[in-house]
């Protein structure tokens, strides 16, 4: 944060300036259950530790013996802590005269889930059940609620606060941005809708928000329609249907002709439409690359030095 205040903010004085802050507390802190981990949960207050247990996912805390139940207090806590780095970063801005004429999105790419669906499809799926109840813990392995429905706040000077219902999806950010930055024409290059439209209640009704790319286990594809949702299991042909008006922790999963019929037109439309993008033979990452990607939490334990077709040469 201080780097972004001392640096970037005092070069943009005077002129336009696009800006991205990637806080990891929330992603970092527990992901490892390493001592750095044992040391923040043995930090929490009893106040604090009586704010996070109300928040506690059914199951995650079932098993003692195992380090989810405190991860989850300290992934409870990092993002406490990342609710402080926004509140400075819109009172630097306003500090600094630039909130009036400046936008702010917040968002995340991905939820975290602490044994909210142990025992699911994946479960019934998998060959190791240690392995199972791994992957579901953290991220990368399913499109629960959990998983996808994140936060998007924005902070615009044109627009009066206001709680949007409307469903909307992490592909509507950058062409909303680049709009509200006066690139109106290349904004039209970009999947997603304007945000701006949605603030304005100019939504056209009945949308359908499609969730994929899993970075661990079976891929899968989700699609959420008026309350309606359906997960489907590519490789094992699994789909499971989930009404989130009456069940939005996705615990039963319901089968229905109509839901049947009208997922699967939704599925194949994305299948048909989706964008094919050009995968080269060689997705090789440089050192430098793999570098950055495991500053930020990813690929860990790779060798930047793999020879080609050894583990980190291509990932």
């Amino acid at each position: 944060m201080s780097t972004w205040v001392e640096n970037d903010l005092q070069r943009a004085e005077g002129g336009s300036f696009l800006h991205f802050l990637r806080l990891m507390e929330a992603h970092n802190w527990h992901a490892n259950f390493d001592p750095d981990m044992e040391a923040i949960y043995d930090s929490l207050t009893e106040q604090q530790l009586q704010e996070y247990e109300a928040m506690v996912p059914p199951g995650a805390c079932d098993e003692p013996v195992t380090k989810i139940c405190p991860g989850f207090y300290v992934y409870a806590h990092a993002v406490r802590a990342m609710r402080n780095g926004v509140a400075e970063v819109l009172d630097t801005l306003q500090r600094e005269n630039l909130l009036d004429d400046t936008v702010v999105v917040v968002f995340s790419d991905h939820g975290e889930e602490f044994m909210d669906h142990l025992g699911d499809h994946r479960m019934a799926e998998s060959d190791d059940p240690i392995v199972a109840v791994f992957e579901s813990v953290g991220h990368g392995s399913s499109l629960y609620q959990e998983m996808i429905n994140v936060p998007l706040l924005i902070w615009h000077p044109d627009y009066e606060g206001a709680q949007i219902d409307a469903p909307v999806s992490l592909t509507d950010i950058a062409p909303s941005v680049i709009r509200w930055m006066g690139l109106e024409q290349e904004s039209r290059q970009w999947q997603g809708e304007y945000l701006g439209d949605v603030a304005r209640g100019n939504q056209a009704p009945g949308r359908t928000i499609i969730g994929s790319a899993l970075s661990d286990g079976e891929q899968q594809l989700s699609a959420v329609h008026d309350n309606k949702k359906a997960i489907w299991y590519l490789v094992s042909d699994h789909v499971d249907y989930f009404d989130l008006a009456t069940d939005p922790g996705e615990t039963d999963s319901i089968r229905d002709d109509k839901l049947v019929l009208a997922f699967d037109g939704m599925f194949l439309d994305y299948m048909q439409n989706v964008p094919k993008k050009a995968v080269a033979k060689s997705s090789k990452l440089t050192d430098e690359q793999i570098r950055r990607l495991q500053s930020i939490g990813y690929l860990q334990g790779v060798d930047t030095n793999a020879e080609a077709g050894e583990p980190g040469a291509s990932q």
